[in-house]
């Protein structure tokens, strides 16, 4: 048996074999139960036929370490056998880490000196000189997504060149990572293990010290972005601009305690810098500047009012609004000084959850009003994920009356066991048979019955369990609560609103589609409008082939769902799309049955996927349920 770490270097051999395209081609075909043809799979990662085929042939030696391999299956496709959740984890580290790391970390070497060679790169981190070529383009693509570029100047090697604030965000993003602890590891070249532990000890010490509380995430962003300071000030790499800044400032505190731990010399332009991101510190002495914290607390109250009234299901955690309000405060002070940042969960916040999407979206709208500001996609990413705690936090528990005809000790046992089961139900009583007019009078959201009862008699839905004792008579109950989302997803789609699209492009699949639905009465002209609207704010497209343009409606409106299938993918905005899901849910169905994630659910499959693009019909589609 091979150990641990022989496994180990047989996956860093692998990762430095395939190309990232190559990555993407297991990724596809890892997540497909069923056989694909090399036109999906080409279509879906925007290579030939042939290309595909020559990239398996490459590929399935290297599986063989991992007892899988990727068959050829004549006149049908391609599908992936053997040791398939070897391969998934195989391809979670080459797609999600290491093809990205292999980029940050040739970026890294980039910034640790003025000028760095190829060889001198491929030297260190064991590449060809070739395979780095390769890469070097995909890091220009990587820096153009900070404004920067790579300059080559004969005799002396590469650079980085652009704005200094740029090229610390690019070291925030590519010289750190996360574990799923939170715990930070640090790849700058000119920050040891020891100073980067004594810069953490040293922000963590201040905060409890003071008395400073902010957000987890927040500290890990001080502690990274104090370690880019001590490394560019190593460097002689300084900001220029500097703001007043006044004596009795925490940051400045801070920043003394660091310049004597690390042996560096912190400029007061530093901590003008750091005052973009963490002004907030400083409340602790700053009056003014606390009476302004409250401003914003009271307004972030009157702002949730008017979306409780907007969103009637909507309500905010004490705890969560705090979080919120020190969130906005941040937030602003960031985007006053256009200091944005990426959110690196964002196409994750998009798929998984659309309404607090539009939640964060409308209570975006309103702070842009009230400051005359323009907020960036990211940075409403940031607030959906607060409306969803809230959402989560609030989650109804269901009550429920149980009826017995066995005497105590089996309502008991009755009782017991559905509370073990079903954590997420309230049992409110336990009546007798006879008890039923007074058990009715009860708020209940459901009956669970040992008898069948006349359901004339009844308001509330019914699930009866005859042999009590039958750990299988409480799956009755299970499907209650939990399996019909799929009768709520199918009651909105409806056969006249399945279309196949012959369009080339986002724009042009948005129109056919749109002319479709109000041409069949499915939409108002508004409900399109509002579709545009909502697009304009924020791209639907959620990954996996599929977007869902959409608008929350009145609820005086019907709600419904549209499918529209492209002969051949479109670039959305970040990701290609064959699969339009264009949907106008009134308010009501939005928040009571939380349709969008039913219907990821559905969708997160490749393999559904891969069916709706193959069979192109209606009926296919409802055996998806």
């Amino acid at each position: 048996m091979q150990s641990v770490g022989m496994q180990q270097l047989q996956k860093r051999a692998v990762s430095k074999i395939f190309t990232k395209k190559q990555c993407e081609l297991l990724d596809v075909l890892v997540q497909s139960k069923e056989v694909m043809s090399s036109e999906q799979i080409s279509d879906r990662l925007g290579l030939s036929a042939r290309t595909v085929r020559r990239y398996i042939e490459l590929i399935n030696p290297y599986l063989e370490q991992y007892n899988a391999e990727i068959v050829s299956m004549r006149g049908y496709g391609f599908v992936m056998q053997g040791d398939i959740e070897a391969v998934k984890e195989l391809v979670t580290g080459l797609s999600a880490v290491d093809y990205e790391r292999r980029v940050k970390d040739i970026t890294v070497y980039l910034l640790s000196m003025e000028y760095i060679t190829v060889e001198e790169i491929s030297q260190v981190l064991f590449y060809s000189v070739s395979a780095l070529n390769k890469l070097i383009s995909e890091v220009k693509t990587y820096l153009m997504s900070f404004h920067l570029k790579l300059r080559a100047k004969p005799h002396y090697g590469l650079s980085i060149t652009g704005l200094e604030t740029n090229i610390r965000d690019l070291m925030i993003d590519c010289g750190f990572t996360q574990n799923y602890y939170q715990e930070i590891s640090c790849f700058l070249k000119n920050i040891s293990t020891g100073d980067f532990a004594s810069i953490k000890m040293t922000i963590i010490t201040f905060l409890q010290k003071h008395k400073i509380i902010i957000a987890d995430d927040d500290v890990s962003d001080l502690i990274m972005r104090t370690t880019v300071i001590v490394s560019r000030c190593r460097q002689n790499r300084f900001l220029n601009e500097e703001e007043a800044v006044k004596e009795k400032n925490m940051l400045r505190l801070l920043m003394e305690e660091v310049s004597v731990k690390c042996g560096v010399s912190i400029p007061l332009s530093e901590i003008s810098y750091l005052s973009i991101y963490f002004d907030i510190l400083n409340h602790r002495i700053d009056k003014e500047e606390f009476w302004a914290q409250e401003d914003i607390r009271e307004l972030v109250n009157q702002l949730l009012e008017q979306m409780q009234q907007i969103y009637t299901n909507l309500v905010i955690e004490k705890t969560v609004r705090e979080s919120l309000v020190l969130h906005l405060s941040l937030m602003l002070n960031r985007i006053n000084h256009k200091h944005y940042i990426k959110n690196g969960l964002m196409q994750d916040i998009k798929a998984n959850y659309i309404l607090e999407m539009n939640y964060a979206i409308t209570f975006g709208s309103m702070i842009e009003d009230y400051f005359k500001i323009k907020i960036p996609e990211d940075e409403l990413g940031y607030l959906a994920l607060y409306f969803a705690l809230s959402s989560h936090a609030n989650q109804k528990v269901k009550r429920v009356i149980i009826l017995c005809n066995y005497g105590v000790a089996t309502s008991q046992l009755i009782k017991e066991q559905v509370r073990e089961r079903f954590p997420q139900l309230e049992v409110v009583g336990v009546y007798p048979l006879y008890y039923l007019e007074v058990a009715m009078n009860q708020e209940i959201d459901l009956i669970i019955s040992t008898v069948s009862i006349d359901q004339s008699r009844l308001k509330k839905p019914l699930v009866v369990i005859k042999q009590v004792l039958d750990n299988d008579s409480f799956s009755e109950i299970k499907k209650v609560i939990e399996e019909p989302e799929e009768n709520i997803l199918l009651r909105y789609f409806n056969p006249m609103a399945y279309f196949c699209l012959n369009a080339s492009t986002k724009e042009n699949a948005l129109t056919e589609m749109a002319e479709k639905m109000v041409a069949l009465k499915f939409f108002q002209p508004d409900t399109i409008s509002r579709i545009y609207e909502r697009e304009t704010i924020s791209s639907t497209d959620i990954g996996n082939l599929v977007a869902i343009p959409h608008a929350i409606i009145d609820n005086s409106m019907q709600s419904v769902i549209g499918i529209g299938i492209l002969e051949k993918p479109v670039l959305w905005d970040k990701e290609k799309v064959q699969i339009i899901f264009m949907a106008g849910i009134n308010k009501q169905d939005a928040e009571k049955n939380n349709i969008f994630r039913y219907l990821y659910r559905v969708i997160k499959d490749v393999s559904n996927v891969n069916h709706m693009i193959t069979d192109k019909s209606f009926d296919s589609f409802r055996k998806l349920f």
